[in-house]
Parts: C-alpha cells; structure tokens; sequence
C-alpha cells in the first residue's frame, strides 16, 4: 500500500470532501462523469460491499432535494410579492444539474471514508478483486466507468 492512512481521520475527511481518496488523496474520477473501479494509486475498491453505489445515489439524491428547497425558498422569500418565476425556474435547473455531477464524487469519497472509518482495512482489502469481476464494464478493472 502506498498511502498511508491517518491516525485521527481528519485528513482522510478533507481528502473525501475533495472526492479523492481518503488513504492516499488520488482523484477518484478521471473525467468529470468517469470514477475509476479502484484507487490508482493504493488499489482500494470504490465499492467495500454490495449496495455501495445505492447508497452514494440516495445521498446525492438527499442534497440535491435539499438544496433544492433551500434555493427555491430562499429567492421565493427574497423576492416576496413578485416572485420571478423564471428566475425561480432557472435557480431550480442549476442546482438540478450542477449538484449531482459535483456532488456524486465527493459523496462517493465521503461514504468511502465513512465506510473505512466503521470497518477497518483488512489484509484482503486492498487485494481482493471488485466484485462481479469481468462483468459490466468497468466492473474489476482499473478502467474508468460512468458515474450512472
């Protein structure tokens, strides 16, 4: 393994809001809309267990519907009386498109860090195959994968 992982978690935290790796800080995506299957430089897997990327999907679900709302209350409050409805409906589309794609790899990196927190590093992680290995594209290689 060639990071090192952190006694205290903070830097694998910031690390994850960055949607890198939290062991070695690598970027997990090659493109915007690409993550890798495996860190490139320590090989640990994206997905430790099954149900891996349903989980990130419902996070960025969750912000997006948050931030959402948040938005549109904000400018619909700002605005009282006349409220702009196309720049409501404008506001709504950024947020609605920008969110996800941003969003997906930090979440990604977030639950991984969250995952690795919970459950350690064992000696087979970081040796172990993805699952389904030669399936889906993507799926146990190091080539890259859209983010859907």
């Amino acid at each position: 393994m060639t990071g090192v992982a952190d006694d205290d978690g903070h830097h694998g935290l910031w690390r994850a809001v960055r949607g890198r790796c939290p062991l070695c800080g690598v970027r997990l995506r090659r493109r915007v809309v690409l993550l890798v299957a495996r860190c490139t430089s320590c090989g640990l897997p994206l997905r430790r267990e099954r149900g891996h990327h349903s989980a990130v999907a419902l996070a960025v679900l969750l912000a997006t519907i948050g931030l959402l709302a948040i938005v549109l209350l904000t400018v619909a409050i700002a605005t009282a009386p006349d409220v702009p409805i196309l720049g409501l409906a404008a506001s709504a589309a950024a947020v609605v498109l920008v969110i996800p794609i941003v969003g997906y790899p930090v979440a990604v990196g977030l639950l991984l860090w969250l995952d690795l927190r919970l459950r350690p590093l064992g000696s087979d992680d970081l040796a172990a195959n993805d699952p389904a290995p030669g399936g889906r594209r993507g799926h146990g290689t190091h080539e890259p994968r859209p983010w859907w």
